[in-house]
């Protein structure tokens, strides 16, 4: 293959092939539910040299009643510890902003899917931003989205949890995977 001497850039300085950053997000981890279960711990992580994170989750809420899927970070789960901010349309837009990591909102007995890019601020702030789709056809979809961060400054991230609000919300066949996306 080969390349064309670089253009020079309106800044007046010259961009070479070896220069790029090709990275790519890259999978760290996957699975799918056997069983139903309440929260997914995704361990090992270290922000501070991966970047930051983008997770995908989505399954069925398995339960009969609506439910809501929060995300921690480390050991803290305490959920007065996070805000969060969002817009949801389902028939109607509103939106609101609390105390919580809440990511996901599940209609009883639906679908969901959730997307979250997680990255860690230059302050030590985690800050989290998501889509979550729900429903299940037709007219019966919503969508909800928003962002989420930590009180308290954190030094790096090593655990990410997906908690549910509920026992054995997140139904068999629930999947998730975590990427890392360099220079976050």
């Amino acid at each position: 293959m080969t390349f064309l001497s670089p253009a020079p850039s309106p800044l007046g300085s010259n961009i070479s092939i070896s220069e790029l950053d090709f990275s790519i997000i890259s999978l760290i981890a996957s699975g799918t539910l056997d069983a139903a279960a309440t929260s997914i711990a995704l361990t090992g992580l270290d922000i501070n040299s991966d970047g930051a994170y983008r997770i995908h989750i989505w399954g069925k809420n398995a339960l009969n009643s609506a439910r809501f899927l929060y995300l921690y970070v480390n050991a803290d789960t305490t959920a007065t510890n996070y805000y969060v901010q969002f817009v949801r349309g389902d028939g109607a837009v509103d939106g609101g902003r609390e105390n919580s990591p809440k990511i996901v909102y599940a209609s009883n007995l639906e679908m969901f899917s959730c997307t979250v890019d997680v990255f860690r601020t230059p302050d030590g702030y985690i800050h989290a931003h998501y889509y979550n789709g729900f429903g299940l056809a037709g007219s019966d979809i919503g969508w909800k989205t928003g962002s989420v961060a930590s009180q308290a400054t954190h030094a790096n991230v090593t655990t990410l949890t997906i908690t549910a609000d509920a026992a054995d919300m997140m139904g068999i066949g629930t999947k998730y995977a975590i990427y890392k996306i360099p220079g976050g």
